[in-house]
């Protein structure tokens, strides 16, 4: 029944990166005929009032967006849900080649990691419970290549080679990343000892 926007504005609102009511009301306007047509015949006044709507702080329509969600029978993205759910919508983008290498890894570092609280730890502990690290470290090598090139080594392959050999790595790291740890049940925060 639910659209994939929908997904990811419940993902975004959890973590805390939603832009606001607008956007809130846009994406549920947008999804109104999906939920009004629901072969189930589930209806929900809250959701049709969200969708309706022309003035609310992005507090309230949040607050509406939960409850349509609750009557719908959707269950509210927890926050490690969330991060996952983003996480595997960026890089999918990548693998997907629908966005540069470069663009899905600031996304999900800025839109994802940094939003929801998680980057701080992903940078201090190997290991992270999102599973980053690599993926991250590859990241951080566009850096180095713009870096490297600022000097005349005269033995060094040009810098657009080496950021097409970065971007293929990346492809391929967001690949084994989805492969291994897509789904909540693969990627899970450790209970504290």
């Amino acid at each position: 029944m639910r659209t994939a926007n929908l997904d990811m504005l419940a993902a975004r609102v959890t973590i805390g990166g939603a832009t606001g009511s607008i956007e809130i009301i846009e994406t549920a306007y947008d999804a109104l005929d999906e939920i009004l047509s629901d072969s189930d015949g589930t209806r929900t006044d809250t959701f049709l009032q969200l969708a309706t709507a022309d003035d609310l702080t992005a507090s309230e329509a949040e607050v509406l967006l939960k409850k349509s969600f609750g009557e719908l029978g959707i269950a509210w993205p927890s926050h490690d849900e969330a991060v996952n759910r983003l996480i595997v919508y960026w890089l999918s983008l990548i693998v997907e080649k629908r966005i540069k290498p470069y663009d899905g890894m600031a996304a999900v570092i800025n839109d994802v990691l940094e939003t929801a609280g998680e980057l701080r730890d992903c940078i201090k502990y190997v290991g992270d419970w999102v599973h980053m690290e690599e993926l991250l470290g590859a990241f951080d090598a566009y850096s180095d290549v713009y870096e490297s090139y600022q000097s005349d080594d005269p033995l060094s392959t040009s810098p657009e080679e080496a950021i097409k050999d970065l971007d293929e790595l990346i492809v391929e790291m967001a690949q084994d990343w989805l492969d291994r740890f897509a789904g909540n049940d693969k990627m899970r925060r450790k209970a504290a000892p």
